[in-house]
């Protein structure tokens, strides 16, 4: 081959994807969009629950209508304190008389699994996988109304406005009405 119709052949060959790329654009199928089961606005700032059993280290699953609308991963690590094999979940802290201060429980309608965090964890890296499929999470569902009490804070405010013994206070004086809405 020539060198001039080499050169006019590579070009074309680097061109050929950005023009289908450009004349691909206007050619999508409109579908309409999919119903979002919960707002994608930014979810409330952190929860204050109880639940009917020391759930504390369990895996929690949002629910609604019975179906399962979130489930959880945590095979990046980043969600997870890991010291050697004991593996506990950063999100969660106990307070004062069973309460749970949660930065990723949301809804009430959540569950909890019969596996902790550190089984579910195990499992997403056994598997080499995000997220359990939701039919075996199905079987592992522990209770679907687990919450005796659920308390939550508006958007605006975070969890680490608030120290843990400011909170317990609060807990102490049945003030928790003064910065919490109660769900339940």
């Amino acid at each position: 081959m020539k060198p001039k119709k080499l050169k006019s052949s590579l070009i074309l060959l680097f061109l050929l994807p950005l023009s289908i790329t450009i004349l691909g654009t206007g050619c999508e199928k409109d579908e309409p969009e999919e119903e979002q089961v919960f707002s994608t606005e930014t979810p409330p700032g952190f929860s204050i629950y109880k639940t009917n059993g020391d759930y504390f280290d369990l895996v929690n699953i949002g629910m609604r209508d019975d179906n399962i609308v979130r489930t959880p991963t945590f095979i990046s690590g980043d969600k997870l304190d890991i010291e050697g094999s004991k593996i506990t979940y950063k999100y969660r802290t106990k307070l004062e008389d069973g309460y749970i201060l949660d930065r990723e429980a949301v809804y009430t309608t959540d569950a909890f699994l019969d596996l902790t965090i550190e089984e579910y964890y195990n499992w997403e890296i056994d598997n080499e996988t995000y997220s359990m499929p939701h039919d075996l999470i199905e079987d592992h569902i522990l209770d679907t109304s687990p919450y005796t009490e659920f308390w939550q804070t508006e958007s605006n405010i975070e969890s680490n406005e608030f120290a843990k013994s400011e909170i317990n206070e609060l807990i102490k004086n049945n003030q928790l009405s003064l910065y919490f809405n109660k769900l339940k």
